[in-house]
């Protein structure tokens, strides 16, 4: 409690720099406000109380926090160590992996090729056939309105 809190002054002295903040009510105090009771520092004998009354539950919560921070470590460092073991398999299996990917890349082209002229057939015949049905529409508008 030896270093002045920047811009803050004391809740009762206001020209006397604060040197901590109050546990309870993050009120500043200054070195001859301060009620402190182990390591908990106060602006007053009913904070202090309050403090030490709730630090059980306090350090409860703490515990049960830094347990579940541990068990999101453990978790990330489980998928970190798969993930690097994928890695290892891919970089180990790599020219297999390439070989496997340009034999799936030459079957998609040819297929691709294949199927471009049927799609291009298709797409044709259905465009001629609105056509068609276009034209039909518009004999039968010219007819009805005497065009």
């Amino acid at each position: 409690m030896s270093q002045k809190i920047s811009g803050s002054v004391c809740l009762n002295h206001p020209n006397v720099p604060a040197l901590a903040h109050c546990a309870t009510c993050r009120k500043p105090v200054c070195a001859d406000c301060v009620k402190s009771a182990e390591g908990i520092q106060c602006c007053s004998d009913v904070c202090l109380q309050n403090a030490l009354a709730s630090r059980v539950v306090v350090d409860d919560i703490m515990r049960r926090k830094q347990k579940s921070q541990f068990k999101a470590l453990l978790r990330r460092l489980a998928i970190l160590i798969v993930l690097l073991a994928l890695a290892a398999l891919a970089w180990h299996y790599k020219e297999p992996l390439q070989k496997l990917f340009k034999q799936g890349k030459s079957k998609t082209e040819e297929l691709s090729k294949d199927l471009g002229g049927q799609v291009k057939g298709a797409k044709d015949s259905y465009q001629k056939e609105l056509d068609a049905k276009d034209a039909g529409r518009k004999a039968k508008q010219q007819q009805k309105y005497g065009l």
